[in-house]
């Protein structure tokens, strides 16, 4: 999912579903693009017998979580990106307001 696919996305959804419980986790096609913390992070989380697998405390004292920056910053991001997202709307409807046609003479 880190990598804007869910595991097995490219084979069948059901054929998915019987996959995962019996094959090893997924891993990072381009690990080099990922932090050694946060594949470790991931790996803790994808434990698959649950009495293995690291508690939510567990997890949220890895060192991955530790490191993470401010949620201040992603709310930093999120409004750039509306105001971004709001400029192209205006400008994408002030186009529609003159026409697409704006060499024509009429």
């Amino acid at each position: 999912m880190a990598e804007g696919k869910p595991p097995y996305g490219d084979i069948h959804p059901m054929r998915a579903i019987f996959m995962i419980p019996t094959k090893p986790p997924p891993s990072f096609r381009q690990p080099d693009k990922w932090s050694p913390e946060f594949i470790d992070f991931v790996s803790c989380c994808l434990v698959k017998n649950p009495k293995d697998r690291a508690s939510a405390s567990e997890l949220l004292a890895h060192v991955f979580i530790g490191n993470a920056k401010q949620p201040n910053i992603l709310c930093q991001m999120i409004m750039e990106a509306r105001e971004i997202r709001e400029n192209q709307i205006q400008w994408n409807n002030a186009g529609k307001k003159r026409g697409h046609c704006q060499g024509m003479v009429g």
